[in-house]
């Protein structure tokens, strides 16, 4: 089995992930990583010399592997924009002619490019179609693939090691009320909706501060935020702290009092199960597997949209009153424990890599050539 990985920079849930499986399977099976230092999400998906450079090792690198050591079965993720697909699909398309089984891993909620009847969007059913199997992280991203004639996908969630402090106390609920938000600083993600809600809240009285952690996507989008925050005057109610790893990233989490995550485009963000596991309750929208990761009224609030009026009553149901946030902290660390642990996505993942490799395995005399060779 050979696990073809990115991990991080930049830190996006599937680099994470990436670096999760590295840790969890590099005593188990083969293992091939792309690590991008310097790299960052405004950098991310761009027609630029470094990524088409990149593009080309990532090629080469992947499928000079799998033609040596012919592995029984190699897992790959699936990037989710057309350009970054046709560039995997070549690795696939390898390993189809070597007959080696492939297990895609789907970070994201859809695969747009594949609906309609367009040669990319055939191309791309028809280079999934020979995929062993893909793993999805809902039900309902499994519905949304199947509505496109993709079929053959698995559900099986995320996990993630409990962080540092997780289980310590949670902040008395004193004002000012710390939201969090946490992941790429992007208008897609709801970072405009956020500084609405600020605002919103200021000329209210209600008294919450936000704190904003993550890669900007992009110039463009961090000069707009500068300047919202400079015409609605939100300087004392927004801190924006850039990227933050390790034990800086943890402390912004033991201090919160709930996650803020109006987005319009995810998976299942790997910050939500950060979230649960120090038993922070979590205002989200209804996308992706998020549905399917924090339950309404439970572990968090699910909004109806993405409106700042939605926002606000969540966290305003979530911050009503002690006893009730008491029981939000609870529900999310139990709900951790039981779904989202790294041992269980560490049972689960094995199961999956083991079954590809199982149908994928060869005769003796096959394994004994390519030893050989």
């Amino acid at each position: 089995m050979l696990l073809i990985l990115r991990t991080p920079p930049p830190y996006g849930g599937g680099e994470i992930i990436g670096a999760e499986l590295e840790r969890l399977f590099a005593d188990r099976y083969a293992i091939l990583a792309f690590r991008r230092h310097g790299h960052s999400k405004r950098k991310q998906g761009r027609l630029t010399a470094g990524n088409v450079a990149f593009g080309v090792r990532y090629v080469a690198a992947s499928s000079a592997r799998l033609v040596r050591k012919r592995p029984n079965a190699v897992y790959i993720d699936i990037p989710k924009d057309a350009p970054s697909f046709l560039r995997t699909s070549v690795i696939l398309l390898v390993a189809r002619a070597l007959h080696i089984r492939v297990v895609g891993d789907l970070a994201g909620a859809d695969l747009p490019f594949i609906k309609g009847s367009s040669i990319l969007a055939r191309y791309g059913r028809w280079s999934l179609g020979g995929v062993h199997s893909i793993r999805v992280l809902s039900t309902s991203i499994a519905a949304t693939l199947a509505a496109r004639g993709i079929r053959n996908t698995t559900v099986l969630s995320n996990g993630i090691p409990k962080p540092p402090g997780a289980g310590g106390l949670r902040p008395a609920l004193d004002a000012p009320f710390r939201l969090l938000y946490m992941g790429e600083l992007a208008r897609a993600k709801g970072i405009v909706t956020l500084l609405d809600l600020m605002r919103a809240f200021a000329i209210s009285g209600y008294d919450a501060h936000l704190d904003l952690v993550g890669e900007w996507e992009s110039t463009a989008t961090r000069e707009h935020v500068s300047a919202l925050l400079n015409e609605w005057a939100l300087h004392d109610r927004v801190t924006v702290r850039g990227l933050l790893v390790g034990d800086a990233k943890w402390h912004v989490f033991r201090e919160a009092h709930v996650l803020v995550h109006p987005t319009s485009w995810d998976g299942q963000p790997v910050t939500i199960l950060e979230a649960l596991a120090f038993g922070l309750p979590v205002v989200a929208t209804r996308v992706g597997a998020i549905p399917e990761t924090v339950r309404h009224r439970v572990e968090g609030y699910l909004m109806a949209d993405d409106s700042v009026e939605e926002l606000a009553a969540g966290v305003r149901t979530i911050l009503n009153d002690p006893t009730t946030y008491a029981a939000y902290v609870d529900r999310a660390r139990s709900a951790y424990a039981e779904h989202f642990s790294v041992d269980r996505f560490e049972t689960r993942m094995a199961g999956l890599l083991e079954a590809a490799r199982a149908d994928g395995a060869r005769s003796p005399a096959e394994e004994a050539a390519t030893l050989d060779s």
